[in-house]
């Protein structure tokens, strides 16, 4: 039976019913029940109450009823149970300024389509301005898209849970949707497998779930290039998978933010998200998602983008994200460019470049990024980039592991890449533990490596450096940075595993890297270190040996903080008890050291004291 027959099913008897009530123009809700006390048929719209009327005492038994009935502004009320049959599927809401919403929510009240149709339509070339749709369960849709979208206006569904609905749970098709605290579980389809947004739809989703979505493309969402714009906020997306795009896979311009990818998985390309559908670039952006054991079985164990893609990514962690060949974290290449800041890479894997791989791609921008106990089996533990040239400033590499070449990071470019303020420590592999330069150019500045190794080939120029074993270059130094503490892989003895200490790599009052950088190598647009700290900040107690008017700024990725409690030793903040071990561990005979803080040549009681008197946060 049609849409337009179904509706025409109910639409007499609705009328007549309508024009005999003396209430209708006062009525504003209309209520719907499948099995009221005095329907003789529960659960078959076909047979009703005689006397329904859609109020609360002879509810309608077919939601379609109430939606015929409501008048613009109106709210139908669906009671609790499971609704199916003929009035209760293929429900055409096009110019219908109504709410439609369950009594109890959507764990109380579902609609089975019974895999004979979709539950609700909006038909170009009407409109969908003021509909909402609240509080259902819909179930075994069978059509493209268990709610489908072509109408002008912007629909409203909240609360509601799409599941095991094959053809997809969504399409939005129209001028948009904004979607609500819903979630889409065990939906499947060709692309999309929970949501289709295609036809210069603006869709928003917020505080959503994409649990167990399958798709060739696109496990959970697929984003077609005709779209205008989708955005994410407070969304999860768990155990999706996909061919190409195990949560998402983009193609037009995309906003995600706090959102939350895990455990999602490509047979291919692109464990969470697949970037890149047609030449031209497509520029999603990210600001404090997570990451978190998404897999591909070729490359881009969370994010894969291609094409000219721009991803821009503020504030994300990646942690114990794989692919098999590429990328464990990230792959980016034929044009693709990369603009990461504040970015965080713990324990990801993949064949090349552990935590990113980049191959032959725009520009990569990376600032204030920690790269940590990555893997690269056998290539760029932390990162490779092949025939690229990024730019990485203020930023960590430690703990990270290549079983052949470039334990931190691995360059091979034809053009020059750079190095500024960045730290290397405890990175290991078989050849250049920590930045190696296979070919190409370089130009390291400000940095430390310690515990680590450079072994740099091609054109390389370092400066106002500390490199051990020596480098040589202007400002270079060869000196224990003095961390406030050093790495440690833990009782394992092995990098890249769950017991790995990664220290804490800022400097110690005393440091030889304090004020002894270049402040002409610093990017313009960086002022803050990669706690966030001021750049420039001058250490009374250290002579400038770097280049620049004071304040000079520090080696390495952390600047080193004067602070106005000269308890707290590493210039945290916080007077704590790292800083007492401080204090212990410098115990004895100490001319000149800072843990002596009465400075009378020894550390001793009065020094322990004065750190438990100002024990807490710094005022």
């Amino acid at each position: 039976m049609s849409i337009s027959n179904t509706r025409d099913l109910f639409a007499a008897p609705v009328i007549a019913v309508l024009a005999t009530s003396v209430c209708v123009s006062a009525q504003t809700t209309w209520y719907i029940d499948d099995d009221a006390p005095g329907d003789p048929g529960p659960g078959d719209p076909l047979i009703s109450d005689p006397l329904e009327d859609g109020t609360s005492a002879h509810p309608f038994d077919a939601i379609e009823e109430g939606i015929i009935a409501a008048a613009d502004g109106d709210t139908v009320m669906v009671l609790d149970g499971t609704y199916t049959g003929v009035g209760n599927r293929n429900l055409d809401l096009t110019d219908r300024p109504i709410t439609v919403r369950s009594e109890n929510g959507a764990s109380a009240c579902t609609i089975d389509c019974e895999h004979l149709g979709r539950a609700f339509v909006f038909n170009y070339p009407g409109d969908a301005s003021g509909t909402t749709i609240e509080g259902f369960t819909i179930i075994n849709g069978s059509a493209w898209g268990a709610l489908y979208t072509t109408a002008s206006g912007n629909p409203t569904v909240a609360d509601c849970v799409f599941s095991a609905n094959e053809g997809g749970a969504l399409v939005a098709r129209g001028q948009g949707v904004m979607v609500i605290g819903c979630a889409f579980a065990d939906n499947t389809a060709g692309d999309g497998g929970a949501v289709y947004i295609d036809c210069n739809t603006t869709a928003e989703f917020t505080e959503c779930t994409f649990t167990g979505n399958t798709a060739a493309n696109g496990g959970a969402v697929f984003n077609e290039f005709f779209a205008v714009e989708a955005t994410f906020s407070s969304c999860v997306f768990d155990d999706n998978s996909a061919t190409n795009g195990g949560a998402i896979f983009n193609g037009r311009e995309m906003t995600l933010i706090n959102c939350a990818f895990t455990a999602n998985s490509a047979s291919s390309r692109g464990g969470a998200f697949y970037n890149g559908y047609l030449v031209g670039g497509v520029s999603p952006e990210f600001t404090g998602c997570t990451f978190s054991y998404n897999t591909a079985g070729d490359s881009g164990g969370a994010v894969y983008n291609h094409l000219q893609g721009i991803i821009a990514m503020q504030e994300c962690s990646f942690t114990g994200n794989s692919a098999e060949i590429f990328g464990g974290a990230i792959r980016s290449h034929d044009g693709g460019s990369l603009v990461l800041t504040g970015c965080d890479f713990l324990r990801n894997d993949g064949w090349g470049g552990g935590a990113i791989y980049c191959h032959t791609g725009g520009e990569q921008i990376l600032t204030n990024c920690a790269f940590r106990g990555n893997v690269g089996s056998p290539y760029g533990g932390g990162a490779w980039f092949l025939g690229c040239y990024p730019k990485i400033t203020n930023s960590v590499f430690c703990g990270n592991t290549a079983t052949s070449h470039g334990g931190g990071l691995l360059l091979e470019s034809l053009d020059s890449s750079d190095v500024v303020n960045c730290t290397f420590s405890a990175n290991q592999a078989p050849t250049g533990r920590g930045l190696y330069l296979l070919f190409g150019g370089l130009e390291a500045a400000n940095s430390i490596c310690w515990d680590d190794e450079m072994l740099l080939y091609g054109s390389a120029a370092v400066t106002y450096s500390d490199v051990q074993g020596g480098y040589a270059g202007d400002g270079n130094i060869d000196a224990d940075p003095l961390f406030v503490q050093a790495p440690d892989p833990g009782a394992d003895e092995e990098w890249g595993t769950e017991d790995d200490d990664y220290g804490d790599l800022r400097l110690q009052a005393g440091s030889p890297c304090i004020d002894a950088a270049n402040n002409d190598a610093v990017p313009e647009e960086v002022a803050t270190d990669l706690d966030g700290n001021p750049r420039f900040v001058d250490d009374p107690d250290t002579d400038d040996t770097g280049l620049g008017d004071p304040p000079i700024v520090d080696m390495g990725s952390y600047e080193f903080q004067v602070s106005d409690c000269p308890a707290d030793l590493n210039g945290d903040g916080v007077v704590d008890v790292i800083d007492l071990l401080a204090i212990l561990g410098a115990w004895g005979p100490c001319p000149e050291c800072p843990e002596d803080l009465n400075d009378d040549g020894v550390v001793d009681v009065i020094d322990l004291l004065e750190v438990l008197g100002a024990w807490g946060p710094c005022s």
